[in-house]
């Protein structure tokens, strides 16, 4: 039986932009599976006519992994411009809404021209709300790291992934992602998925210095972006 990971959800903030040295995560080349990676830039996303987060209507949902209790307007899939894998997406099988932290530790990088220090991204950790804001499930780093980032939803289905493309939309916010499912487990819904997008992020860029004053010390920006994923 998997662990599921249980937190207090908080609230996004903005951030100012902070270069990140290369490290495992979300926020740099290996950070395929979670939650901020600048890497790749693709253009022209449109975002008007996109059903968001706020969008929390006072309906429930049936089961701990499932939108049948959501309107219509949860499930609309969204307009994200070139993310998307070739041959485009499955359906929309499930809609969550993320709020939490970015966790990175601060790490030293030694080199011909010295030393130099960066935030290393470590996971996120999220709880997973459906469209009446009740919690369905969490959001972490996997047993195989923050390149794997992990759903769970409360049944212990869960899906993880890996990184293939980025968007940077705000410089203050960890940049929008397409995932691709590497493994899943449990009956649930999430444990359908092929793809995921995390999208309109807020937050999760560090601002704080990372520097020789706080070597290894740990930093937990906060975090939103809503989560889609698709099936068959």
């Amino acid at each position: 039986m998997k662990r599921v990971h249980l937190l207090i959800a908080v609230g996004a903030v903005s951030a100012g932009l902070v270069v990140l040295q290369a490290c495992s995560g979300d926020n740099n080349d290996t950070d395929a599976g979670s939650d901020a990676s600048n890497d790749t830039t693709q253009p022209d996303v449109n975002k008007q006519d996109v059903v968001t987060s706020d969008v929390k209507n006072d309906v429930t949902t049936t089961d701990g992994g499932g939108d049948a209790g959501c309107p219509a307007s949860w499930m609309q899939v969204p307009d994200a411009g070139m993310l998307l894998p070739d041959g485009g997406l499955p359906a929309l099988i499930l809609h969550a809404a993320a709020s939490g932290t970015q966790n990175y530790t601060c790490e030293a990088q030694s080199s011909d021209a010295g030393t130099t220090y960066g935030w290393v991204f470590m996971g996120p950790e999220a709880n997973l709300d459906d469209c009446a804001q009740t919690l369905i499930g969490h959001h972490f780093a996997s047993e195989a790291g923050a390149a794997a980032p992990e759903w769970q939803t409360l049944d212990t289905s869960y899906v993880i992934g890996k990184k293939l493309l980025a968007y940077t939309d705000d410089a203050g916010s960890v940049p929008w992602l397409l995932l691709q499912k590497t493994s899943t487990g449990g009956t649930g819904t999430i444990s359908q998925t092929q793809y995921i997008q995390r999208l309109y992020t807020a937050g999760g860029v560090p601002t704080t210095t990372c520097d020789g004053n706080n070597l290894d010390a740990g930093t937990q920006v906060p975090y939103t972006a809503d989560y889609y994923f698709y099936g068959p």
